[in-house]
């Protein structure tokens, strides 16, 4: 183990400059001496290990900043007198940040190998959160009445719902085979009526609406009334011999009709499921 000597600075003695200047140059050279056999001799014994660092500094009006170091990692805190707050933790694994004021809006993000998240939050809860992957994105907006908007987008497809507190959706999944539409409302008009449209550009070419009265309307092109009872109605006339087909294959497919609900397969051949009282 090394071991430091310190003899001590020789005094200064303005009788005698020549022994002075002597006396410097020899404390001088046994330093140099002493400084050379340290660090060759130098070992853990001779450097006391630091496990923590810890510093704060805070002034008179009460702003703090605290500065916090281990061999795992690194964490900073600072505080304004009015309570805003900064804090910043980083580790092998990743890095956190935080910003608070006093009012109770935050914004948040985390960062690993693996993804990032971002959060935003106002006093009032309202909420933006924003999550990254390297398989996707997703995006969630809520306010403080339950409001829910969410997209989810990866490389497959696209995703977006939007919700409330009381249980009402709507649904739009993408992707390259289809789109998908879903919910329990899709367009409310008055009195509780519910409408759908097909939109092509600004062009309106095609739309499902029922009325109040039980009517269901399928407009475009050639407008579609289905009524309450057994008439189906075609532009305003009503048609006994019509009939509303949904197909299941480009060869099979349900029919209804006037007279009743028919089911036709590949040969042609139909079932009568329901006929007319």
């Amino acid at each position: 183990m090394a071991i430091f000597m310190d003899s001590g600075v020789p005094k200064f003695d303005s009788d005698d400059l020549r022994g002075t200047v002597k006396k410097l140059h020899d404390y001088t050279i046994s330093l140099s001496e002493q400084l050379r056999f340290l660090l060759a001799n130098l070992d853990s014994e001779n450097i006391p290990a630091i496990e923590v660092l810890n510093q704060a500094v805070q002034d008179a009006k009460g702003n703090l900043a605290e500065l916090t170091l281990t061999a795992q990692g690194l964490q900073s805190r600072v505080e304004s007198a009015e309570g805003s707050i900064s804090q910043v933790q980083q580790t092998a694994e990743g890095l956190v940040s935080r910003v608070e004021n006093a009012e109770g809006g935050l914004s948040a993000v985390t960062q690993t190998a693996e993804g990032l998240r971002s959060r935003v939050q106002d006093a009032e809860g309202s909420l933006v959160d924003l999550v990254q992957t390297a398989n996707g994105l997703t995006s969630r907006v809520s306010d403080a009445e339950g409001n829910v908007s969410r997209i989810s987008q990866t490389a497959q497809g696209l995703e977006s719902r939007v919700s409330d507190l009381n249980g009402k959706y709507t649904s739009i999944r993408q992707t390259v085979d289809s789109i998908d539409v879903e919910g329990t409302v899709n367009s409310v008009m008055q009195d509780g009526v519910a409408e759908l449209n097909f939109l092509d550009g600004r062009e309106n070419i095609g739309f499902i609406r029922s009325t109040s009265n039980g009517v269901l309307n399928i407009g475009s092109k050639y407008d579609i009334q289905l009524s309450p009872g057994d008439r189906l109605i075609v532009n305003g006339d009503t048609t006994m011999y019509g009939a509303l087909r949904v197909f299941l294959t480009p060869h099979r497919y349900w029919e209804f009709a006037a007279d009743g609900i028919h089911y036709f397969n590949e040969s042609g051949e139909s079932v009568t499921m329901m006929k007319e009282k």
